[in-house]
């Protein structure tokens, strides 16, 4: 289809034009109707043939009073009648003045669209009789029905290039403009005109992946049956990729039941927070489709052993499975097949009483290259087994709760992402351990010394702390580190802004900076813009949002960029309460890792959650409250 062909489809070259005309013909079309007028209209509507029900009309202006007995007597002298529905108020159970009558065949469809006006007549009112539009069900949904474009009136004349349309553009121009939008924009194209409709359906026919989420949809979820079977029934058949997120589970058919129906060559899927993710929606996932190499179902809290057995056997070929959060504790890791290259547990408390069954990780998957144990406790004894029976382990995620583990990890030779949580680390024997480590994430309560040398990372590219208290001088050896690009500091000691200066002149591939504690200034961003020039690329400085204004800075927003994290100054953190002297620190959320996405899962759902120290929290936010907070 050329441009100039598919000018005018919805207007002339500008919409002014279109809309006038069309509120013309709707005024001329309003003037001298009456009551003549509505039981006379005997030319059957515009509707494409095969969304026509053959043997079904519909019919409107109907009184309150008329029921399904009252029309099918009425209608019955001029066809069989089979069936009459009138359609209902769902709360006051009141006629809507419309309804369908099913008939025998097609003769007495014709036979009620060519009565005459004195036949229409019931009680009183003349009634409309048109053709029924038929209700498509399509696999997925049994409630989706397409409905054509309303009519419209549409200039075709030729364009004038004086005064160019979006409408002038090519379709390869179009599916390029398509790719940039929201899918929640991407879906009200299809409503502009018949041509864009159908760039919008053959757009979404031609993806491979599709995110169904708050960020793509912009709305909060949960997310109904209805719009996530919308879109799969549009781009389901080529889907590659599926991402559905917190899909609504009150609904008579379960997310994979629907997915299994329209998505036959999928094969990775994540289900994140969906409800129903079970071993009979398994099966019927399994049954639809055959080729799921990756199963996210990450905090879906009904898969449990009996799903995961059902998992591993339906995929025998799985290659990436992440069930932390689940009820999944271990039982069926001996079915773990042996294209395991990605596997997340978390929360198994029995796995280090249980030593076979996280040693069967080893040995079935020997092939493993991410493997993350999430708040799982691992000896030492079992972590040496994985480091010598897994020589493909790049990226590893554990729990670790004494300094012995640590000499474990000498023993994997291809480590390069490192996520240890233990209550006492020997950093300087850490570092010794992994030297060549690139990603490197460490929590620790506590830790032998304070004076660690971040140099000898010579390969290190992103660093996150949390809760390990350095001293200065520690931090400032970051700055040797010349293939940094990001470092987070959270609920650590505050980071100086001349530290962070010499890092940042240091680092000169640093990208992203996370430090809730950072006080940001005029002069503080002055001086990172002065550093940054010359440089390519963008900083990204996550910092409290102190209400500092910086509108009348003048720095380079194409090289600097302030995200603001949330500021719960009036709350004391309940992780740092101190039992040694029974009173809450004064350590406060900005100092902590409130930023972080998992914050409120965290405090409000986790296990070792308590209601008193939560409720000291709320009490300590009403005593700090003014009035002025509150009218």
């Amino acid at each position: 289809m050329n441009g100039q062909a598919c000018v005018g489809v919805c207007g002339s070259n500008h919409w002014g034009g279109a809309r006038g005309r069309e509120n013309s013909t709707r005024n001329q079309r309003s003037r001298g109707r009456g009551r003549s007028k509505i039981g006379s209209d005997k030319t059957p509507e515009n509707i494409p043939d095969d969304l026509v029900d053959p043997c079904k009309v519909f019919v409107s202006n109907l009184r309150p009073q008329v029921t399904e007995q009252v029309l099918r007597e009425a209608l019955s002298h001029y066809a069989a009648v089979e069936k009459v529905t009138i359609i209902k108020d769902k709360q006051t159970r009141k006629s809507k003045g419309y309804g369908f009558v099913k008939v025998k065949t097609q003769e007495d469809v014709a036979k009620l669209l060519q009565l005459r006006d004195g036949d229409r007549f019931v009680h009183g009112r003349e009634i409309v009789i048109r053709l029924a539009k038929k209700k498509i069900s399509l696999p997925g949904d049994d409630s989706y029905v397409r409905r054509p474009l309303p009519e419209r009136e549409f200039d075709l004349s030729q364009p004038d290039p004086n005064q160019p349309s979006v409408h002038m553009l090519v379709d390869d121009v179009m599916f390029k403009i398509f790719s940039y939008l929201p899918i929640k924009n991407l879906v009200r194209c299809e409503g502009v005109c018949r041509r864009w409709q159908m760039l919008v359906h053959r757009f979404f026919s031609k993806m491979t992946t599709l995110e169904i989420n708050e960020g793509s949809l912009e709305i909060a979820p949960p997310f109904t049956k209805a719009m996530i079977s919308k879109l799969l029934i549009l781009s389901g058949p080529n889907l590659r990729s599926l991402k559905v997120q917190r899909a609504d589970f009150a609904t008579k058919q379960n997310i994979l039941k629907i997915i299994s129906q329209l998505c036959p060559v999928l094969e990775h899927l994540d289900v994140t927070k969906a409800r129903g993710i079970n071993f009979t929606h398994i099966s019927k996932l399994s049954a639809g489709c055959k080729n799921i190499k990756s199963f996210i179902a990450k905090n879906c809290f009904d898969f449990d052993e009996k799903a995961m057995h059902q998992l591993l056997v339906s995929y025998p070929e799985l290659e990436k499975l992440d069930v932390a959060g689940t009820s999944v504790y271990g039982k069926n890791f001996n079915f773990l097949p042996n294209t395991i290259k990605e596997l997340c547990i978390e929360r198994i408390p029995d796995l280090c009483h249980k030593k076979k069954r996280i040693t069967e990780i080893a040995d079935r998957c020997p092939n493993i290259e991410v493997l993350e144990m999430k708040e799982c406790m691992v000896s030492k004894v079992d972590l040496e087994y994985f480091g010598k029976n897994c020589h493909s382990l790049a990226k590893l995620c554990v729990f670790m709760p004494s300094v012995e583990a640590i000499e474990a990890l000498s023993c994997f030779k291809n480590l390069k992402d490192l996520t240890l949580v233990g209550d006492l680390v020997d950093l300087p024997e850490l570092f010794r351990s992994v030297p060549k480590i690139e990603v490197l994430s460490v929590e620790a309560r506590d830790i032998i010394s304070d004076e660690v040398d971040f140099s000898m990372l010579e390969h290190l590219k992103s660093l996150r702390l949390n809760q390990t208290m350095l001293t200065n001088a520690s931090l400032l050896t970051l700055a040797k580190c010349k293939h940094l690009e990001e470092f987070y500091l959270f609920k650590c000691y505050s980071l100086p802004q001349e530290a962070l200066f010499r890092i940042l002149k240091g680092c000169i591939k640093l990208k992203r900076i996370a430090c809730p504690s950072l006080q940001v200034s005029p002069s503080f961003i002055t001086m990172v813009d002065e550093i940054m020039k010359g440089r390519s690329g963008k900083l990204i400085i996550e910092v409290r949002d102190m209400g500092v204004l910086l509108q009348d800075i003048q720095y380079d927003k194409n090289k600097i960029e302030l995200d603001y994290s949330r500021d719960f100054s009036y709350l004391y953190d309940p992780f740092s309460y101190d039992s040694d002297d029974s009173e809450y620190s004064d350590v406060s959320f900005n100092t902590s890792w409130y930023d972080s996405d998992d914050f409120a899962d965290h405090f409000l759902f986790n296990d070792d959650f308590q209601d008193d120290l939560f409720d000291a929290a709320v009490m300590l936010a009403a005593w700090n409250m003014h009035d002025s907070d509150i009218y």
